[in-house]
């Protein structure tokens, strides 16, 4: 009556597999940040630039979003 719950949780998103993914020499280039919730990957990005390196966030969910043509966001 209570449901399930996972004993852990849910992680889509792995920032291992991507880095792996990339060539070597790309990835040492990028500073790449997984989020499990935020309000906008933008928003953080702007909040935490690394001026030496580009800067990747991806986030499992963001709730305040801004998309094409300023409409909200919501994943």
């Amino acid at each position: 009556g209570k449901g399930y719950a996972f004993e852990e949780p849910l992680i889509l998103i792995d920032k291992n597999c991507i880095e792996s993914a990339l060539a070597k020499n790309l990835s040492k280039q990028l500073d790449i940040t997984v989020l499990e919730s935020t309000a906008s990957t933008a928003a953080y990005l702007r909040s935490h630039v690394n001026p030496q390196k580009k800067s990747i966030c991806i986030a499992e969910h963001q709730a305040a979003g801004i998309g094409r043509l300023g409409r909200s966001w919501v994943s």
